[in-house]
């Protein structure tokens, strides 16, 4: 995966690797405030919650302030040193505290990854190709103090600008001419999403191979270019550990952790298109599944079309436009349900993408047979718990075939449509794969005894 000499390449140039380090732990302990480990047992009166855990709800809280001060003039460096000050004094408080002996090993296996793949992207820093045609611009402007307003000057100036922020602000907070330091954030939120859900797994030695195969498994080094894909992907990720776990602290907790789902499901559409399609499957997911009452699930429905809303007419407000990179035709679709075969093409192709992905994330492979297994073995709750899944994934396979014959320019499967399912359908994929992995993760506690035999 990371070649030594490529990664040798970055200890030749000795500013580069102390700006390396100094970016990796600035970000790192801006995403420790405003709680630690200690602090969000406290706020939630529990004992299971540990540094991971409090880092990823801290991850999501901060990307929301992100979003809401994207909008304004903001000073991007002092308020970065504002938080950060305030982080090291909270956990120089609760330092001995922070880290038990137990998680030692799992976290030092976290640094290595995190050093590793900072080092990696600081020694082969170039942008790919979403990131140079469509996020570096809205980045640029960012970092040199522009607004929103300003989309109107580069290409595709509707596209969410959330990413972009949060590169450029800690680009920002370096204050250096290496934009590649603002995106490590990227790394530390891929790995801190893998290993809080990787945290649910009950016995530590599964818990560490687990985390350290799914992070081999999801690594596509391309996305570190300036994709959004990871971003995304994370906060999916971060949604199933807290949504599908901790069940007695939700009874006891229910308006913070419904607070945490509608944060994350109001930030998905600011980061990607796609975000929009994630954030509506996890609130199909929510309205399906018992973790809330009927009146509740109301309640639930009710801000989440408001914020839905709320985020159309800002954007609207602010950019003075509302679209997709591509133009959803209907009677592109139409023209589909009137001409079978090419659904069926449509089909077959995307299933040949998927079985790709399979090959190309192997983690998919385990999600499908312990899916199987869990069909077949297992008690009627978790086989109840596996079918909701299941009807989640098909749903969200059919949106995407369907937005795909809507997109087709031709009204025919063409060597175009084929370009963008290629191009596009790994990254899909690996966007919802976090969701899905909570399989994974409930086939090895249910089978816990055996694997250790």
């Amino acid at each position: 995966m990371f070649e030594f000499n490529q990664v040798m390449v970055i200890f030749s140039r000795l500013d580069e690797v102390l700006l390396s380090l100094l970016s990796l732990s600035l970000i790192f302990i801006y995403f420790m405030f405003p709680f630690n480990k200690y602090l969000l047992n406290s706020f939630l009166k529990s004992v299971n919650f540990n540094t991971i855990d409090a880092l990823c709800i801290n991850i999501v809280i901060h990307s929301f302030i992100f979003l809401i001060i994207s909008f304004f003039s903001i000073n991007k460096f002092y308020f970065g040193i504002l938080i950060i000050t305030l982080s090291i004094i909270t956990n120089l408080i609760f330092i001995k505290k922070n880290i038990s002996k137990k998680d030692s090993l799992i976290l030092l296996i976290f640094f290595v990854f995190l050093m590793t793949y900072c080092f990696k992207l600081a020694s082969f820093a170039s942008l790919t190709w979403d990131g140079l045609s469509h996020w570096f611009y809205k980045t640029q402007i960012f970092f040199q103090n522009g607004s929103i307003s300003d989309f109107k000057k580069v290409p595709f100036p509707f596209y969410p600008h959330l990413g972009p922020y949060v590169w450029s602000f800690f680009w920002k907070l370096t204050n250096s001419e290496y934009e590649y330091l603002g995106r490590f954030f990227y790394i530390i939120l891929f790995l801190s999403s893998c290993l809080c859900l990787s945290n649910r797994i009950k016995n530590y030695q599964l818990r560490i191979i687990f985390f350290v195969g799914i992070v081999f498994f999801l690594t596509e080094t391309t996305l570190f270019g300036g994709y959004q894909e990871y971003f995304i992907f994370s906060l999916i990720t971060i949604f199933s550990s807290f949504y599908f776990f901790f069940n007695e602290e939700f009874k006891t907790n229910k308006i913070k952790f419904s607070l945490l789902f509608l944060c994350i499901l109001s930030l998905l559409p600011w980061i990607k298109d796609e975000g929009l399609m994630c954030s509506i499957i996890l609130f199909f997911l929510i309205i399906v599944t018992n973790k809330y009452i009927i009146k509740e699930k109301l309640l639930f429905s009710i801000l989440y079309l408001m914020g839905m809303i709320l985020n159309y007419y800002i954007e609207l407000n602010v950019k003075d436009l509302v679209d997709f990179q591509f133009e959803l035709k209907l009677n592109s679709l139409m023209f589909f349900i009137d001409n079978l075969n090419y659904i069926f093409s449509t089909f077959l192709y995307f299933l040949f993408e998927f079985i790709k992905s399979s090959i190309r994330f192997p983690i998919w492979i385990f999600i499908i047979i312990f899916t199987i297994l869990i069909f077949k073995n297992g008690n009627n709750s978790e086989k109840k718990f596996v079918k909701t899944l299941t009807l989640i994934f098909f749903l969200y396979i059919f949106i995407l075939i369907t937005g795909y014959m809507m997109l087709f320019v031709d009204q025919e499967f063409n060597k175009e449509a084929m370009w963008h399912l290629k191009t596009s359908n790994y990254r899909l994929i690996l966007q919802v794969t976090g969701l899905f992995s909570v399989i994974v993760v409930k086939f090895l506690n249910i089978n816990e005894q055996k694997f250790l035999k």
